[in-house]
């Protein structure tokens, strides 16, 4: 378990790393003000297409996919926790497992951050067809 451990939490600082040196784009792009005249919207809505398909779905499909992987071990932590409080409830704090714990936190935080990286990709889209001429 403590392999599993130390490849998600890599896995899970790969994600962060890359959020954090994309996340300014991400912003900006989100905030971007339509012209009045929308037909002169084009560089902006290609500004937005860019971060939608080289930084918003590439986050998207590694923490999913980061997710999807470290599930089974997750739901196998969590299925064997609740079978151990069920059996005896006080028994649970002697078998105390801090890694499984902490496994199970960062599957958790890799969720966060695929359904934080949805709503952006959600907001990006909304904010490209507010911005495209009718």
């Amino acid at each position: 378990m403590i392999e599993q451990l130390s490849s998600a939490s890599l896995l899970l600082t790969v994600v962060t790393v890359l959020y954090s040196l994309w996340y300014s784009e991400i912003k900006n792009a989100k905030e971007i003000e339509s012209r009045s005249d929308k037909r002169n919207n084009t560089p902006k809505i290609d500004k937005i297409k860019e971060v939608k398909k080289y930084k918003s779905r590439p986050l998207i499909i590694l923490s999913i996919i980061l997710s999807v992987i470290l599930l089974p071990d997750t739901i196998s932590i969590i299925i064997n926790s609740a079978r151990i409080y069920l059996e005896n409830p006080l028994y649970i704090f002697e078998n105390y497992d801090s890694v499984a714990t902490t496994f199970c936190f960062i599957e958790f935080g890799l969720i966060a951050f695929s359904i934080r990286f949805i709503v952006d990709l959600i907001k990006l889209r909304n904010k490209e067809q507010e911005l495209t001429p009718e």
